[in-house]
């Protein structure tokens, strides 16, 4: 089975997708956080220095302690600042979903006989005029074990609904919490 994990960029309307068969990465909050590490380096060698992810509430892939210390990691060796976001429990559709749903109907009525051939798939899922989708498929030395080099403490980003944004910043070298919208 293939796994992604899908970047919308709100102001260009590009879209990058991570894709990988689980044989290959499994579905480990490491995995997702890797992915993230790579999106957002791509963005600071274009040059952004101040990037904003929205992420949904799934626990293992956006909101936990491994990706908020990936995120801290790459603002403090890059020398920029990173913003997660989490869209409010019951309000999660994202601009991603879109593009799931998209892939979802170019595929479903298609033979796939190895999950290598669903990149390419997804790939020519999106219509003119737009950008196609940017598809990389990955193995699995595209993954870190970023559990192994936790630089704060779990307990620090508080109870996990409560939590509504997190700022990494080379700055200030820490993780800022917010808890309320407002």
């Amino acid at each position: 089975q293939s796994t992604w994990g899908t970047f919308f960029d709100e102001h260009t309307g590009d879209v990058n997708c991570f894709m990988w068969d689980e044989t290959e990465g499994g579905v480990s909050s490491n995995k997702f956080s890797s992915i993230a590490v790579k999106h957002c380096s791509n963005l600071i060698a274009s040059g952004s220095k101040e990037i904003i992810l929205w992420s949904d509430g799934c626990g293992y892939q956006n909101r936990n302690a491994v990706m908020s210390n990936a995120l801290l990691g790459l603002a403090t060796d890059q020398g920029v600042s990173i913003t997660q976001k989490f869209l409010v429990s019951g309000h999660t559709e994202m601009k991603c979903d879109s593009v799931h749903s998209t892939i979802g109907r170019a595929v479903e009525n298609l033979n796939i006989y190895l999950p290598s051939m669903y990149s390419a798939m997804a790939q020519s899922a999106r219509k003119a005029p737009k950008n196609p989708y940017h598809v990389e498929y990955l193995d699995f030395s595209a993954f870190k074990f970023i559990q192994k080099v936790l630089s704060i403490h779990r307990y620090a980003l508080g109870k996990s609904k409560e939590t509504h944004a997190l700022l990494m910043s080379a700055h200030i070298c820490t993780i800022m919490v917010r808890y309320s919208i407002s």
